[in-house]
């Protein structure tokens, strides 16, 4: 058995249900193989956090007819290779650290659940970014679950390139955020001149 699914608004006619998320969800049946489970990390943003603990970055995927990446990750609910028993139930959360972000000489570090950076041109954000490709409030980003989530709200849509990993587009949707990487306000990192660096330590 494979898995994926994806959460998001959908057109019913009659009995057949269609859409945008729908042809997602099907995508990552297509890419799951035996015994995984994969979701779109927006969708896991919304799980419980015993159930986020067991998430680990999977990459992206570009939606059939759509320019935008996808990230991705697959939900680990065994123990381990030789342990098949489901654990995601009566996982304990894992402790996690401080976020760490950096753009030029100013340095933000936040550990508190439910703690909220943001990211803008306008005066009175927590990073101020005077760039053309900057937003007002470009994006934000929270502590929830002992998690950092990345929450876009800009013209230009914002860009995340972890250490290692394809850069991933994000356009008015949340990501959640892990390990070290650059965050592009407005541009990919590759060209933009407004990055800030990110690490979940």
């Amino acid at each position: 058995m494979r898995i994926g699914f994806h959460s998001g608004p959908v057109k019913q006619r009659g009995d057949d249900i269609f859409g945008d998320t729908v042809n997602l969800a099907l995508q990552l049946v297509d890419r799951a193989k035996s015994g995984q489970i994969i979701t779109s990390e927006s969708t896991a943003a919304s799980l419980s956090a015993a159930v986020q603990e067991r998430l680990r970055p999977l990459g992206h995927i570009e939606p059939k007819g759509k320019a935008k990446r996808v990230l991705l990750g697959e939900l680990v609910w065994r123990k381990g290779p030789d342990d098949p028993a489901p654990s995601i139930i009566s996982a304990p959360p894992v402790a996690r650290g401080a976020l760490r972000l950096q753009y030029r000489s100013t340095v933000i570090v936040r550990r508190r659940e439910g703690d909220v950076i943001t990211v803008g041109r306008e005066d009175g954000c927590d990073i101020v970014i005077a760039g053309q490709a900057s937003s007002r409030r470009h994006c934000t980003i929270e502590r929830r679950n002992a998690r950092f989530f990345l929450t876009d709200h800009s013209t230009n849509g914002t860009f995340i390139a972890p250490e290692k990993q394809p850069e991933a587009a994000v356009r008015t949707a949340t990501v959640l955020l892990g390990g070290r990487g650059a965050i592009g306000i407005g541009q990919s990192c590759v060209v933009a001149s407004d990055i800030v660096a990110y690490a979940c330590e």
